[in-house]
């Protein structure tokens, strides 16, 4: 195995046991590893989802330098992995930042390391954490924020709840505006027409853009990743397009991954034109019918607080957001500036707070130094215009 970065190892416990770590690129891991892994997502509810995932980890690192893998072993069998971005100065983000809605640190429950030491003897720093999901409870001692994720199930329960009566009136009365004016409605699961990708693109880089959100569409390597695994048509990770058109006119979609029959949707846009007529809502109850027929057993929506999430979804996962910061000092360093932003006399005001989240976005996204720079003019004008108008 050809690893980029072998940081060595160290002895813990009171025996014999030795736990030695790697770091490396993506496309280093060996049919072992790829294995174990795989085994672990299997053997473990909580990291049953596409982002989890070796071949995930594989395609960010096809797009992106900075993509490295933790491998840890005892007796040489591999018993954890952690995908991330390294940064320099030691911080890391999880893979695939900032379409990362979920990220772990991948092992069984006899893991014998905190998440905290298992980062210092990756030579991590510190680390962000977005959609954590941790059932063994490495990261236990870290103060995070819980927040849930949303996930549609299809077996024992219905797919989605039923919809009000209220709710259903609505849903027929759309379906049959658009179906009079711009033609029949249709979901095509999956749909390969490369015209409809693009379409589905456009709209969520207009919709960024006209809600003054850092387009995380713009850069390259995520333009590239995303390409790849829309023209991926085997292996057990591929991009999925669910398209639903009136006519064939494409008016709404979801864009994403699936392993097996767990789907995570990334992308979710309409035709900005045709917004009177509601398709992403008629979108999403026609793709969660469609379940059976796409072999999904759960379309996983992710975390976040919509109201809409939490209508439709059937199960919620419990996940948890903050920053990982070791006991170094460079993690001491990477907490005292997160922290900043804590300040009560900064946290009372909202552009901030707002800010904060803005910028975190573009350095997620945004790999070069030129790009970041230009994120954040465009972020910081966007929002003084924003001001400017709640002022008028």
């Amino acid at each position: 195995m050809n690893a980029e970065t072998c940081i060595g190892s160290r002895v813990f416990g009171k025996g014999k046991r030795v736990i030695s770590v790697e770091v490396m690129r993506p496309d280093a891991l060996d049919a072992s590893c790829i294995g174990a892994w795989r085994a672990m997502q299997a053997a473990t509810p909580a990291f049953a989802n596409p982002l989890l995932g070796p071949e995930f980890a594989i395609a960010v690192g096809a797009v992106r330098q900075d993509a490295h893998i933790a491998v840890w072993r005892d007796a040489g069998a591999p018993v954890a992995f952690l995908a991330h971005h390294r940064r320099p100065g030691g911080f890391a983000r999880p893979i695939g930042a900032p379409f990362s809605d979920y990220c772990a640190l991948i092992s069984g429950p006899g893991f014998p390391l905190s998440g905290l030491d298992a980062l210092e003897s990756a030579g991590i720093a510190a680390m962000q954490l977005d959609g954590l999901a941790d059932p063994y409870g490495l990261f236990s001692r870290v103060q995070t924020v819980s927040e849930p994720a949303y996930r549609i199930r299809r077996g024992d329960v219905d797919a989605a709840p039923a919809l009000t009566r209220n709710q259903a009136r609505n849903a027929q009365r759309y379906r049959r505006k658009i179906e009079r004016d711009i033609g029949p409605l249709r979901l095509q699961a999956p749909d390969h027409d490369g015209a409809s990708f693009d379409a589905l693109m456009g709209w969520k880089s207009q919709q960024l853009n006209a809600s003054g959100l850092h387009d995380v569409l713009a850069p390259v390597w995520t333009r590239t990743l995303m390409q790849a695994l829309f023209e991926r048509r085997a292996g057990p990770l591929q991009g999925l397009l669910i398209m639903l058109y009136a006519g064939d006119r494409p008016v709404a979609g979801h864009f994403g991954v699936r392993t097996s029959d767990v789907y995570h949707p990334w992308i979710a846009a309409l035709d900005p034109e045709l917004g009177a007529y509601s398709p992403g809502t008629l979108h999403l109850r026609a793709a969660i019918e469609a379940m059976p027929q796409m072999e999904l057993s759960t379309y996983d929506l992710g975390p976040g607080s919509g109201q809409w999430k939490a209508h439709l979804s059937n199960d919620v996962l419990r996940v948890r957001s903050g920053l990982a910061a070791t006991d170094t000092p460079e993690g001491r360093r990477h907490a005292a500036k997160d922290q900043l932003w804590t300040l009560p006399v900064l946290s009372s005001l909202a552009l901030p707070a707002r800010l904060h989240r803005r910028l975190d976005v573009i350095a997620a996204s945004e790999i070069t130094t030129g790009a970041r720079l230009a994120g954040v003019v465009t972020a910081v004008a966007g929002m003084r215009r924003q001001a400017r108008r709640h002022a008028g």
